[in-house]
């Protein structure tokens, strides 16, 4: 009777422990699945403000090319 008492005893302790084990695992892939989506945001943003670099340098670049256009314009009428 006593040796039937421990191994439900005994059962129930290894069924506790499969589900601790089972939610820290769940545990464990919701935190690097949540680390995953913090990580694809921020290569997102990251992405993104590249991107409105490029377009800033871009139109610089625009600019520049127009305003030296702009003075050879100028500098051939003058030859003129």
């Amino acid at each position: 009777m006593q040796n039937k008492l421990n191994q439900m005893k005994a059962d129930i302790i290894r069924k506790k422990e499969q589900q601790i084990t089972r939610q820290a695992i769940e545990e464990e892939v919701a935190n690097n699945q949540k680390k995953v989506q913090d990580l694809e945001l921020e290569a997102i943003r990251k992405e993104f403000n590249l991107e409105e670099l490029l377009e800033k340098e871009e139109l610089k670049r625009e600019k520049l090319e127009e305003l030296k256009l702009r003075q050879e314009l100028d500098n051939e009428q003058e030859k003129r």
